[in-house]
């Protein structure tokens, strides 16, 4: 196990790396890295970040924080063993689909801990095929953590990192002016009238993945 390595090192900071997307990208995934990373190295402990997307052909620093390069095979298949061998980390965390990396958990070993993102109930096969050997897995929420152990895995929940002062209700608030933010108003800053009802959704990639035409059925079904 990773956590008895250090503790034979007879450290209190551990060395990670990170695999996932780069602290500049402006996604869900980038913008979790980057609030994430900053805590981490906080608290004194040492990141490397792996970028899976990101950054191509040469190494960079963003945020104070080395960031290494895929090469040529996806997903880092080929580069992955040499960056552990050069860095020696204690984990290699993973914030990132883990469906397009199968061969990590073989290539890492007891190194590798993937923060799973589950998309639906039960969980899919590509990834409990992904992350089935692993001797640790972390979940997002509590209903994550449910479903990884209904397929015999053995999680533990670590919320994911958001930056609150960034992302947050401003209903209320004094905006710049030094007017009180009020919800009918925030609807017709984005063209909608007070009463209409508004959905979000997160979809950085519209594709298919994102699965926009059920979604749309859905929103229909809804408005009847």
């Amino acid at each position: 196990m990773c956590f008895i390595r250090i503790r034979k090192r007879g450290r209190c900071v551990i060395r990670i790396l990170w695999v996932g997307v780069g602290t500049q990208a402006k996604s869900g995934y980038g913008v979790a890295s980057k609030n994430i990373i900053s805590r981490l190295k906080g608290h004194g402990h040492e990141v490397t970040l792996f970028t899976m997307w990101g950054i191509i052909g040469q190494r960079a620093v963003f945020d104070g924080v080395l960031h290494l390069p895929v090469r040529s095979a996806p997903f880092g298949i080929d580069v992955i063993e040499s960056y552990v061998e050069e860095f020696q980390p204690d984990i290699v965390l993973q914030l990132y689909d883990e469906w397009p990396s199968p061969d990590y958990q073989r290539i890492l070993g007891d190194l590798y801990c993937p923060w799973v993102v589950l998309h639906y109930s039960p969980v899919e096969e590509p990834i409990y095929n992904a992350i089935k050997d692993t001797w640790r897995q972390f979940a997002f929420c509590e209903w994550a953590a449910t479903e990884l152990k209904t397929k015999g895995l053995n999680p533990r929940v670590a919320y994911l990192g958001v930056d609150t002062q960034v992302y947050r209700p401003l209903i209320g608030e004094m905006n710049r002016q030094g007017n009180i933010i009020e919800k009918g108003k925030l609807k017709q800053a984005v063209g909608a009238d007070p009463d209409d009802f508004l959905i979000g959704m997160v979809a950085a990639n519209i594709d298919h993945r994102k699965a926009l035409e059920p979604q749309f059925r859905v929103y229909a079904d809804f408005a009847k």
